[in-house]
């Protein structure tokens, strides 16, 4: 599976993030489960259990809940040795941590409602300050869309030129930016967007809203936008 990642790098043109140590990745599970209780009772367990087991591997691991019923598990590794590393091990990590835990792992496998989607990311553009902590920030927006063909590399070169402008007007607004290495297609983008809650997340973005529809400079960058085609937006609340 290691050499699948990095074979796949390969093909979509990403051959020099393979060997940068530095590029971030992000390994996303998306699920359904028939009982939240039962899943938060049991994960109070399992989760410890997944960052023991890689540590060293696994950066951050960040598990939450959405208002379309989603579980999103977002582990995230630095470089694609790590990378190669935790692919590899993931195969047996349920069925070790099974063994040990039988009533547990029973009760997880019984809880789950239909298949999962499991799919991997490289980050692409990072706007968070430097003493950022996750912890404090238990929402997020999310959205999925994907990019055309061919104007990908533009897309991703707007990331900088809109965080200078929004500077210039005064704004301040976090995001995170993925792009699909597999389990979506290649022109497939997530974006993430924290706040401290759902309430202070829309009070900003009106007020982020008001400063850009007085200015004449972002009605001309508006004009320039790709259009993309949204897959999904979501709302995330923190769990684990």
């Amino acid at each position: 599976m290691k050499n699948i990642i990095i074979a796949l790098l390969f093909m979509i043109g990403l051959n020099s993030y393979a060997q940068n140590t530095d590029r971030r990745f992000m390994v996303l599970n998306e699920t359904k489960v028939k009982d939240m209780e039962v899943f938060r009772k049991n994960m109070s367990v399992f989760n410890p259990y997944v960052k023991e087991r890689f540590k060293g591997i696994l950066s951050d691991r960040s598990i939450q809940r959405s208002e379309t019923g989603l579980i999103y598990t977002f582990n995230y590794i630095n470089g694609a040795e790590n990378l190669g590393k935790y692919t590899a091990m993931t195969s047996s990590g349920s069925s070790t941590f099974s063994a040990a835990n039988p009533k547990i792992g029973e009760e997880m496998s019984a809880n789950w409602d239909g298949s999962a989607r499991r799919s991997t990311w490289i980050q692409v553009n990072r706007n968070l300050p430097e003493d950022y902590n996750r912890e404090n920030y238990k929402f997020r927006k999310i959205l999925i869309e994907t990019i055309p063909a061919g104007q990908q590399e533009e897309y991703e070169k707007r990331f900088a030129e809109g965080r200078e402008l929004q500077s210039k007007l005064g704004i301040n607004m976090m995001s995170v930016t993925y792009k699909a290495v597999e389990g979506y297609p290649n022109n497939t983008y997530i974006t993430f967007l924290p706040d401290t809650s759902i309430v202070d997340y829309y009070i900003h973005l009106a007020e982020r809203n008001q400063k850009r529809s007085a200015s004449k400079e972002h009605g001309e960058f508006m004009k320039k936008s790709i259009k993309t085609n949204v897959i999904r937006m979501d709302h995330l609340f923190h769990e684990f």
